[in-house]
């Protein structure tokens, strides 16, 4: 059995390196504290590997630090099909519909898995980066081979944008705790302002909003950067709307001859569009956008994401998403 001092040391080092070492490392870290030490110990060879990847990818000057849009993407070759994930997009659902028909063994196992380590283990077991990362030609080829059907889904930008601050600021109760995106963004708030982190109190809707306006895409998370970033102009056979899932799910589960149904997974309790409950505010005129994370926790459900928006905040994330409106021809309510 590795001693603590042996993996303090093995994690202290991988930190230091890119995620491609990180990620193999968290599945280790799991693994340990789950007490499967073998399958710790070959993530940690795994990500050991990726340190010395990154030695031999020198001689390709940026190979590794290079932004890579495609990484994420999963190629199935018994499907024939290539999907593009892009995160608060059903993306946990249609990941776990990529496990269902891979040829992994151990499918039940990573299905049953908790959501983070979920997704670490489908983007270091079954993704462009996992498979090509020292042959990203080949990678990027099956994009243009017209015997694989590439698809993604994209989302309502405006909607996303509230479901994603629900999900990361919201939900979690101890955000300095957690391993949210979010704990990093009030983090940046506070600090861009010179004020100390208010962690109990985090940022409204309005002041994420904010956030997001002042930093590049570069510079902020992939849970809120553009979709139009994650397709990256690439040509997709299909592409699917949240807003009608079944519809497309079944489209394309039909092209692909698959059997299987979709989950949708990480669905927060939230108000709908044509519903006629409107959640009671909780005081005089006050916004939904300067409500604090602990005052919408107490809602009865969280409202529909239209009442998040005053018509200057509208304005900010057309603007800061310009391409997603403009490209998936979405329109605020609509």
């Amino acid at each position: 059995m590795l001693k603590n001092t042996q993996i303090n040391s093995i994690t202290g080092l991988l930190q230091l390196n890119d995620t491609g070492s990180k990620a193999p490392a968290y599945l280790g870290n799991a693994f340990i504290k789950a007490g499967k030490i073998g399958q710790a110990i070959s993530y940690y060879a795994q990500a050991f590997r990726a340190i010395a990847d990154k030695v031999i990818f020198r001689t390709k000057p940026g190979w590794l630090e290079e932004p890579w849009a495609e990484k994420a993407y999963i190629a199935n070759h018994e499907h024939k099909f290539v999907y593009c994930p892009i995160p608060k997009v059903a993306c946990s659902s249609f990941k776990r519909f990529a496990v269902q028909l891979s040829d992994l063994k151990n499918k039940d196992e990573v299905l049953d898995l908790p959501p983070k380590l979920f997704h670490a283990y489908v983007d270091h077991n079954l993704s462009f980066f996992a498979h090509y990362l020292d042959r990203r030609d080949e990678a990027m080829a099956l994009l243009d081979n017209p015997e694989y059907f590439k698809f993604t889904i994209v989302r309502n930008p405006w909607d996303r944008l509230t479901s994603a601050y629900i999900n990361k600021f919201v939900k979690p109760l101890d955000i300095e705790q957690s391993s949210s995106p979010g704990k990093q963004v009030v983090e940046k708030y506070y600090q861009d302002r010179n004020l100390p982190v208010d962690y109990i109190k985090g940022i409204t809707f309005k002041q994420f909003v904010e956030y997001l306006v002042a930093h590049k895409n570069e510079e902020i998370d992939g849970h809120w950067q553009p979709q139009s970033m994650f397709i990256n102009n690439n040509q997709f056979d299909y592409v699917g709307r949240i807003e009608t899932l079944d519809t497309d799910f079944k489209a394309i589960a039909d092209t692909i001859g698959a059997k299987t149904n979709l989950g949708w997974a990480n669905r927060s309790k939230r108000a709908s569009l044509t519903d006629d409950h409107i959640p009671q505010k909780a005081s005089g005129d006050r916004h939904y956008s300067d409500y604090t994370p602990a005052e919408l926790r107490q809602l009865s459900q969280y409202p529909v994401y239209t009442e998040f928006y005053t018509p200057e905040l509208l304005e900010l994330v057309r603007q800061r998403y310009t391409e997603d409106v403009e490209n998936f021809g979405y329109q605020f309510g609509g």
